[in-house]
């Protein structure tokens, strides 16, 4: 059988795993290793982050962040934890997700505890996240295996061992349901309790309401006088104060002139004083400029007295430079005496070697004269000679151009041929592509009439399919409610079936003594009266209603058996319980010699009554050596159609009959003259008969329901198949359609490609033809040119030879003048180099007589540079002196300036004094003139206060009761339309009384309304939500108990189905967990117990027991689970767990290193069973043991190169 496996995982940023990586699963077994601390087990834990599992300690963590890659010293922390598993859906299931094939399910967690579930990409629930594992048989709690849970499994507590028998038996999710019902069922009958109450209060409510609203009626008569009356005063009220606020906005006027005047004359002393602080501040700033230069000119008579001290130094100083520069100047003097002898010998000998060198430039001169001569008549033949080559060269060159020229136009008259024969070629293949597109274009024409016609054919063929696709969905949908009204009708049946048969396997009609002992163990045989009679059908009310106290009897063989059951009723306080011991009756019923039997039969003969033990049928069983008689029980009654005939015999004879007679409508008339009648409303339930029949018409009607259901599925799927062939034909049309619709719309494009290169045909067509008669022109052109360039080449030719014979008679001559030019040059040359020698030792000389006169002349200047530099110093304290002098003038300067400055400052203190109190005075008027103003202002603000509090008086007044734009027709009560009703008209005699009898009035008529005493002013709109909500409650209270009807229904079913399969699961464990323990100790005995729990737990139903691991190991005299070893521990945990494997046909196991405490023998008997459990179920396992790894076709190595960072190896061992 194919079930739901693990393809992949894939996680990224998830512990030790930063990278996105995948992991891929084959069917079979995979084995994970690695060395320790690598991060096999982190693939565990993300596969149980998968399945949803938010214990922390089973995650391995201290808090959820801990879950995300923390970074290491080579890469940064992750954001994000993200694991995501696929599951390849082979699995024959009915859930959620089962059309399917793969089912992906990701969660991620965030740094800001955020936790995101999706299923197929879609953001879900934890809740339904939780239900898609629940419903497709994959648990986080026996799927994955490893130490811990082995030692937990093993440390259970009974009620947390069943509750792991539950979950792998597939019933959690029954529980769930019916956890889900029951909190629905008790928010139900909350809701039912309080619609309840909210009903008796509300139609307590309506009398109360009713009343009230009448009250509210007085109530608004006499507050429609009573505002009347409010108004008027009101109205004379408002008079008054627009009186006062009148005589005060008169005042206001005669304050805000004389104001405005005063604020004039203000202004204007407010002028004057500016102009005053004006020139203060001019005096002011002139004298602080004052100040300033006279503190100035202190500074610069410093400054001057200390430059005089400073230039009286600085002459010393120079005087003393003098002396040091002459000792200097008359060193120098005798240093250039020395050097002056010595410059007189250079020169004589300079003036003997410049008269040698003259001799020798006078013969040099002349053999320079005959050398020009030949050179003269060499350039003169050469020039005459570079005419000629000039002339050569310009024929040469022309003759070359002639010569280009011609082979330039024959070049291109043969192009221009070639041009004129391509382009009479491109005009032969345009002219046939032309024709190919005009054909062409034709057939397209032709392909898409065609094309069209095709398309509404298979349109008009869609419309039928759509046509035929809607009266097929029409009928699915019917049949679709067909279908699920006989679903829901069959669990309504199965639902009553299911009570049914409860009411009559547990009895619970019977009194409570009789299903006690029905229910005791016993070691005697005793059975209900009621399970030895079947009555004939339409007589069960009646058999029941005449024998149902004989029918609750308990049947025991002999007076033993009685004895005993009477000991277990007394003993246990069980209740009452009638007890019935076939064949010991004395004064046996209608026995045919007694007397009586006469009278009877008369009576049978006259009325048609039947005795009623003729409508019974009565299953024998042996008891007490024979068999079982209706007279034994006493079963006494007669049957009649009708009470009437009864009573007329009674009334035609004066006494009862002397039988026990019922009728068809459940009258017993007794023998001894009591009538009984009337039926209890829950009789019929309570009818054993009954029930058994309705609980075989309803099995009959399941059967009947089935076999309809049967049909209409079959009818269901053929339509859903049917639907998916018209799809398939609609899908093909359409694609059809659209194939068609693009070979239209390719055509017309092709079409409209081909008009346009046709035209462009045309156009290039027309270029060429005129571009052929351009290259024609050409060519006859180009032909003439090159006959005239032919005949010009001609004439070049022979004025070239003529001039190569005047140049090489040229040359003959320039070579005989050459070489006469050449031996003057030698002569020439040997002079020069003469010359050349002497004039170096001239040179020689002369520079020795340079270097000493440039000697003599650095001293000289040196001397003068001394000298000058004494004239400088000197000068220097000349003019020190001057300035000395000067400064000493400018300090008397200063001195003036300054006496003159204090003078200045004495005359503009008296000025600045004077001003300032003229200043004072005018401050005085303006404060004078200020405090008048602000007595003004004082009143006029006294006057506008007045008003504003008249006037908030008056808003007062209009905000209150009365609006100053209310209408009086409002307030009067005469209507909106009496728009020209004045106050007297509203008022009536109101307007004549004083305001003391009004006052009066209304005191009146609030002791009147008083009197009334507490007014609901909403009763009438009360009263009439009141009787809304009182409608609204009865229907609320009808659906709620329809609800609560069906969650209970919804309950029992949930009980009795998840207890069938939990009993049926743990059988098939039980058996598996022994057989498999067996095999793994050789021997032995296991079983899983049923215990007791504690008499306080409260439980529910399927709880009341817990479950516990027996365990017997072959040559061990003790049995209990702590007293094991490791080993022994695992491997019992192991044959419990594989057991579970192996009934539940769980869609795949992860096992984290549990064979490590295995020995030799024991690892091959693991893996065998590891081996098996392949057959049907994916396994992944994680251990360091090799022999298990051969079992694996898949092995993934784990490996960390650097620290807490994974990386994973795979290897295929197909």
């Amino acid at each position: 059988m194919k079930i739901m496996h693990l393809k992949f995982v894939e996680l990224f940023g998830f512990k030790t795993f930063p990278d996105k990586i995948r992991i891929p699963f084959d069917t079979g077994i995979n084995i994970i290793v690695g060395p320790n601390g690598c991060g096999k087990t982190n693939i565990v834990d993300a596969i149980r982050f998968i399945l949803g599992e938010q214990t922390l300690k089973d995650l391995r963590l201290r808090n959820m962040n801990d879950i995300i890659f923390h970074g290491s010293n080579l890469r940064g922390q992750s954001s994000v934890a993200l694991c995501r598993g696929v599951f390849v859906n082979d699995s024959p299931i009915d859930f959620k997700y089962k059309d399917f094939s793969e089912i992906m399910v990701e969660r991620r967690h965030f740094k800001n505890k955020e936790t995101e579930y999706r299923i197929n990409g879609f953001l879900v629930s934890y809740r339904e996240y939780l239900g898609f594992f629940n419903e497709s048989g994959l648990s986080k709690y026996y799927s994955i295996v490893d130490s811990s849970k082995i030692n937990a499994l093993l440390n259970y507590k009974p009620n947390d061992l069943r509750l792991f028998f539950e979950e792998a038996s597939g019933i959690t999710k029954y529980k769930t349901q019916k956890k889900s019902a029951s909190k629905k069922l008790e928010a139900a009958q909350l809701n039912l309790l309080r619609i309840n109450d909210l009903y008796g209060e509300v139609e307590r409510q309506l009398t109360l309401l009713k009343g009230q609203s009448e009250v509210l009626e007085k109530y608004k008569e006499l507050e429609k006088e009573k505002r009347l009356c409010d108004y008027v005063l009101y109205d004379r009220l408002k008079r008054k104060i627009n009186s006062d606020i009148d005589k005060h906005n008169e005042n206001l006027d005669n304050y805000s002139s004389l104001f405005t005047s005063l604020t004039a004359k203000t202004a204007s002393i407010e002028s004057d004083l500016t102009e005053l602080k004006t020139l203060f501040d001019n005096l002011n700033d002139r004298y602080k400029r004052i100040t300033d230069e006279k503190n100035k000119i202190l500074i610069d008579m410093t400054k001057l007295n200390s430059d005089i001290d400073y230039g009286t130094l600085t002459i010393k100083k120079l005087e003393s430079e003098i002396e040091k520069k002459n000792r200097e100047i008359n060193e120098q003097n005798d240093i250039k005496n020395r050097n002056a002898g010595k410059l007189g010998d250079y020169k004589n000998k300079e003036l003997s070697d410049e008269s040698a060198i003259k001799v020798l430039y006078e013969k040099l001169n002349d053999l320079n004269t005959i050398v020009a001569g030949k050179k003269e008549s060499v350039l003169k033949i050469k020039g005459e000679a570079e005419i000629i080559n000039d002339d050569i060269l310009d024929i040469t060159e022309k003759s070359q151009n002639v010569n280009n020229k011609l082979i330039f136009t024959v070049k291109n008259i043969k192009n221009i041929d070639a041009r004129i024969y391509n382009t009479k070629d491109v005009i032969a293949k345009i002219s046939h592509e032309i024709k190919t597109l005009e054909d062409s274009l034709a057939v397209k024409n032709d392909f898409i009439l065609e094309t069209v016609k095709d398309i509404k054919n298979l349109k008009g063929m869609l419309v039928l399919e759509n046509e035929k696709l809607l009266k097929s969905s029409n009928e699915l949908e019917a049949l679709k409610l067909v279908k699920d009204s006989l679903e829901k009708g069959l669990i309504e049946i199965d639902v009553t079936i299911s009570k049914l048969s409860d009411f009559i396997i547990n009895r619970e009609g019977f009194p409570e003594g009789t299903k006690r002992l029905l229910n005791s163990h016993r070691d005697y045989e005793a059975y209900p009266l009621s399970d030895l009679i079947e009555a004939e059908t339409g007589f069960e009310n009646i058999i029941w209603a005449g024998f149902e106290d004989l029918l609750e009897a308990v049947v025991v063989n002999g007076i033993e058996d009685a004895q005993k059951a009477l000991d277990c009723l007394n003993n246990d306080k069980a209740g009452q319980a009638k007890i019935f011991i076939p064949g010991t009756r004395n004064n046996r019923f209608l026995r045919k010699d007694l007397p009586e039997l006469a009278g009877r039969q008369d009576l049978l003969k006259q009325k048609g009554i039947v005795p009623l033990r003729d409508k019974i049928i009565l299953n024998q069983k042996i008891c007490n050596g024979g068999a079982l008689d209706l007279d034994d029980i006493g079963m006494n009654f007669y049957y009649s159609e009708n009470a009437q005939d009864i009573l007329d015999y009674i009334k035609q004879t004066g006494f009862f009959p002397e039988v026990n007679i019922i009728t068809n409508d459940g009258v017993i008339f007794l023998s001894n003259g009591f009538i009984i009648a009337g039926k209890n409303k829950n009789a019929e339930s309570q009818n054993l008969f009954i029930n058994k029949k309705k609980l075989s018409e309803y099995k009959n009607i399941k059967a009947d329901r089935e076999k309809e259901l049967n049909r209409a599925n079959l009818l269901f799927e053929e339509t859903r198949l049917k639907i998916k062939e018209i799809e398939a034909v609609i899908d093909k049309l359409n694609k059809d359609i659209r194939l068609k619709e693009m070979d239209e719309l390719t055509a017309k494009n092709d079409i409209k490609h081909m008009d346009s290169q046709i035209i462009k045909s045309f156009e290039r067509l027309n270029i060429l033809k005129r571009e052929l008669e351009n290259l024609e022109s050409e060519k006859a052109k180009a032909l003439s040119e090159a006959e005239i360039l032919k005949e010009e080449r001609l004439l070049l030719e022979d004025e070239l030879k003529i001039k190569s014979q005047e140049k090489l008679i040229l040359e003959t001559k320039l070579k005989s003048f050459e070489d006469e030019f050449e031996n003057a040059k030698e002569d020439e040359l040997k002079l020069k180099i003469e010359i050349n020698s002497a004039e170096q030792n001239l040179n020689f000389l002369k520079k020795g007589i340079k270097d000493l006169e440039s000697l003599l002349m650095g001293y000289s200047k040196r001397l003068d540079n001394l000298n000058l530099q004494i004239d400088n110093i000197k000068q220097e304290i000349k003019q020190a002196a001057g300035d000395i002098s000067d400064k000493q003038k400018n300090a008397c300067g200063l001195n003036d300036a300054l006496t003159s400055k204090e003078s200045e400052i004495k005359t503009l203190e008296v000025d600045m004094e004077s001003t300032r109190d003229s200043i004072n005075n005018i401050e005085k008027d303006l404060e004078n003139a200020k405090r008048e103003k602000s007595n003004i202002e004082k009143k006029r603000d006294t006057a506008l206060t007045y008003i504003n509090m008249y006037k908030e008086k008056l808003a007062e007044l209009n905000s209150g009761e009365f609006s100053e734009n209310e209408p009086i027709s409002r307030i009067s009560g005469h209507g909106p339309d009496a728009k020209s009703l004045n106050f007297s008209d509203a008022g009536g005699d109101y307007d004549k009384l004083s305001e003391e009898s009004i006052k009066k009035n209304i005191e009146e008529l609030k002791i009147a309304m008083s009197n009334l005493g507490d007014i609901n002013m909403n009763a009438t709109n009360e009263y009439g939500e009141a009787l809304n909500r009182l409608d609204f409650l009865l229907a609320q209270k009808t659906d709620l108990e329809g609800s609560i009807k069906s969650l209970e229904n919804i309950i029992k079913k949930l009980d009795m189905v998840s207890k069938e399969k939990f009993s049926s699961s743990l059988k098939q464990i039980r058996l598996k967990f022994n057989e498999l323990f067996v095999f793994l100790f050789g021997g032995g005995h296991a079983d899983i117990l049923n215990v007791s729990l504690e008499e306080g737990n409260e439980t529910d139903e399927n709880d009341i027991q817990g479950m516990e691991i027996n365990a017997q190991i072959p040559g061990k005299k003790f049995s209990g689970i702590n007293i094991l070893s490791q080993g022994e521990r695992v491997l019992v945990a192991i044959s419990l767990l594989f057991s579970i494997f192996l009934v539940k046909k769980t869609p795949f196991c992860v096992i984290d290193e549990v064979d490590a405490p295995l020995d030799y023998a024991n690892n091959a008997r693991y893996n065998r069973l590891i081996s098996e459990i392949s057959n049907h179920s994916q396994v992944i396992l994680v251990t360091h043991n090799k022999k298990t790894m051969e079992i694996g076709k898949n092995i993934f190595g784990v490996t960390s190169k650097q620290p807490g960072i994974s990386k994973i190896v795979s290897v295929s061992m197909n």
